[in-house]
């Protein structure tokens, strides 16, 4: 009797004991695998201004309107903005440019236009191919910005049938550019040979009164008319006459149009 009772209690305690660790092990293991928060991914900041495949039309975040401020904030006086737009070889132009790259950079161009802190004709749009593959199923990025420092205008201009000398904002003071000289003095050369007639026509753009450019361009046809006469072309051989701000070739919207509209038109006949 008394062995059957040691049995029965090593038995209890071999039980005990197995119970006890699968217990502890147990507790350890859901330890070791419980779940643990799931940290937020990052959010990949996109571009202000993006591109659909096969398209010209821009699609902007709402990060955009200080993006913009930012790209004209940094452009100095004397220098352009250039916006060049980029197209997949494989990609297909429906617009009315002559590729899809120049789409894009004139679609951007208008949003950047509709602010009044720059002029139009500062900027100046290109088209360009791009050789890296592009999604199709997603937008993407495919412009690129940068400034050149504006050339100084041209004073003459020779068309087909008739010369523009251009003049400064309200003067009539051409003659010490050298361009204008070497021009002049060939035209004098050429008709005191020829006997033919100078036609000078004086023009403006439309700042101050109709009274006031109609002088200003007589004033201007008048000082290239004198400097002709000094170099031996007889009067005779002259017409001088203004049409003021009447005839535009350019919008006078613009300062780069009313530039264009100051001149002297020169025709020989």
């Amino acid at each position: 009797m008394k062995w059957l009772i040691i049995f029965l209690w090593l038995i209890l305690g071999v039980f005990y004991y197995t119970v006890k660790t699968n217990h502890q092990q147990d507790c350890c293991t859901n330890a070791v695998i419980k779940e643990q928060p799931a940290t937020p991914a990052k959010e990949v900041e996109r571009d202000p201004l993006l591109f659909e495949y096969n398209n010209n039309k821009a699609f902007t975040t709402d990060k955009f309107p200080d993006y913009k401020r930012r790209i004209l904030a940094g452009l100095k006086d004397g220098q352009n903005l250039i916006v060049t737009g980029y197209y997949g070889a494989d990609e297909v132009n429906n617009t009315q440019y002559d590729n899809l790259g120049l789409a894009r950079a004139e679609a951007i161009k208008t949003l950047l236009i509709q602010s009044p802190t720059i002029d139009k004709d500062r900027i100046i749009t290109r088209g360009a191919l791009n050789n890296a593959s592009i999604r199709k199923d997603e937008l993407f990025k495919s412009y690129a910005f940068s400034v050149e420092n504006k050339q100084p205008p041209k004073k003459v201009i020779q068309l087909k049938d008739r010369t523009l000398i251009y003049f400064e904002y309200g003067t009539d003071r051409p003659i010490e550019d050298q361009e204008v000289l070497t021009y002049l003095n060939q035209v004098a050369a050429t008709v005191k040979s020829s006997g033919q007639k100078v036609y000078l026509t004086g023009h403006t753009d439309s700042h101050s009164s109709k009274a006031y450019n109609y002088r200003l361009g007589l004033k201007r046809a008048n000082k290239i008319a004198d400097y002709l006469k000094k170099h031996g072309v007889p009067s005779n051989q002259m017409v001088v006459r203004s049409k003021g701000e009447t005839a535009p070739i350019a919008p006078n919207t613009t300062d780069s149009g009313r530039q264009k509209n100051r001149r002297v038109a020169l025709e020989i006949k």
